[in-house]
C-alpha cells in the first residue's frame, strides 16, 4: 500500500496521507488534519489502484466537556445542563425517563472497535425546560430496554427549543421509535435531526416512530445518512391538525430495510404526513418493504 485518502461524505477537502515504512510495518497509521464530528470515506491505495475502504466518523470536539462515568452524575447534568463526555467505563447508564431542564450536549467515548457508551431510557421535553434550550447526542447508543416508547418525547409544557439532534448514534429496542408529541401544549423547535445513525429493531408495538398528533411547530425535520432497519409500525405519522406546522422534511441518503411492516391494524406505511410541508426525498434505498421478503430471499423474488 502507498497512501490513504480521507474524503468527507458531505463534501469538502480530501486529505491524503502517504504511508511510511513504519506505518506499513505496524499496519497502522495516524492521520492528522481531519475535522471533528465528520463522516469520512477512507480508501487505501496502491499507487492509483484502490485496495479497499470504509466509512468512519471522527470523534467530536470534547475540549469543554466534563467526563461522566456514573448514572447519578449524568442525571445531575439533566438538571444543570452542560457538555458531557460519556465514558465507556460507566456504561450502561440507566436513566429511566430523564427530563432536561437546560441545554445538554452528550458525546460518547467510542472504543477502537466502535463500541459506544449506552444509555437505557428516554428523553422527555416537559415543564421546566428553559426556553432556548437544546439537546444533542453524538456517539451514544440509546436502548429503550423493550419498555420505553421513544428516544425523545414532548410530554408537557409550552416549550421553545432550538434543536434536538442525534449524530452517529445507535437507537434500538424502543416500543415505537424516535419522537412523539401528543400534548395539548405547543412545542416549537427549529430542528429535529438524525444524522449517520444506526436505527434498528424498533418493536412497533407501542405506536409510530415519528408521531406528531397535537400542537407542534418544527421548522426542519432532517434524516440524512442513516441506516434504518427491522421494525416500526408507521414510520412518519403526522396527523391533520391546523396547530401542527412542519416547515421542511429532508430525507436524504438513507438506507431503509424492513421498516413499517409491523401491523396491528394501525399501520399507515412509511410516510403518513397529513399537513402541508415541503419534503425532499432523494438518494435513498428502500428494501423489503412488503413485509414478506427476508434476507434469505433469492434475488429474482
Amino acid at each position: 500500500m502507498t497512501h490513504i485518502t480521507c474524503t468527507p461524505v458531505k463534501g469538502g477537502s480530501k486529505v491524503e496521507y502517504t504511508l511510511t515504512d513504519a506505518d506499513k510495518a505496524a499496519a497502522s497509521a495516524t492521520i492528522s488534519g481531519l475535522t471533528a464530528s465528520t463522516e469520512y470515506q477512507i480508501t487505501v491505495f496502491y499507487l492509483s489502484a484502490s485496495r479497499g475502504g470504509l466509512d468512519a466518523w471522527t470523534s467530536p470536539d470534547q475540549t469543554f466537556a466534563v467526563t461522566v462515568n456514573n448514572t447519578a452524575d449524568l442525571l445531575s447534568f439533566f438538571e444543570s445542563g452542560g457538555d458531557v463526555r460519556l465514558s465507556l467505563e460507566g456504561s450502561p447508564y440507566e436513566i429511566g425517563s430523564a427530563k432536561p431542564k437546560s441545554y445538554l450536549s452528550i458525546v460518547g467515548e467510542i472504543a477502537p472497535d466502535g463500541t459506544m457508551p449506552e444509555i437505557i431510557g428516554k428523553i422527555e421535553f416537559t415543564d421546566g425546560l428553559h426556553s432556548g434550550s437544546y439537546f444533542s447526542a453524538e456517539g451514544v447508543k440509546f436502548n429503550g430496554g423493550g419498555t420505553q416508547s421513544r428516544v425523545l418525547e414532548h410530554t408537557g409544557g409550552e416549550l421553545e427549543v432550538i434543536y434536538a439532534t442525534f449524530k452517529n448514534c445507535e437507537i434500538t429496542n424502543y416500543l415505537a421509535g424516535l419522537f412523539y408529541d401528543n400534548n395539548d401544549n405547543v412545542l416549537r423547535m427549529e430542528t429535529l435531526s438524525f444524522e449517520g445513525c444506526d436505527i434498528h429493531d424498533i418493536l412497533g408495538s407501542g405506536g409510530d416512530a415519528v408521531d406528531i398528533r397535537k400542537p407542534c411547530e418544527i421548522d426542519n425535520i432532517v434524516f440524512t445518512n442513516n441506516t434504518i432497519y427491522d421494525g416500526m409500525r408507521t414510520f412518519f405519522r403526522i396527523d391533520a391538525n391546523d396547530a401542527v406546522k412542519i416547515g421542511n422534511i429532508d430525507f436524504q441518503n438513507n438506507t431503509v430495510k424492513g421498516v413499517a411492516v409491523m401491523n396491528d391494524g394501525n399501520n399507515q406505511g412509511l410516510f403518513a404526513i397529513k399537513v402541508p410541508t415541503r419534503m425532499t426525498l432523494k438518494k435513498n434505498i428502500f428494501l423489503y418493504e412488503d413485509g414478506g421478503i427476508d434476507d434469505e430471499a433469492t434475488p429474482d423474488k
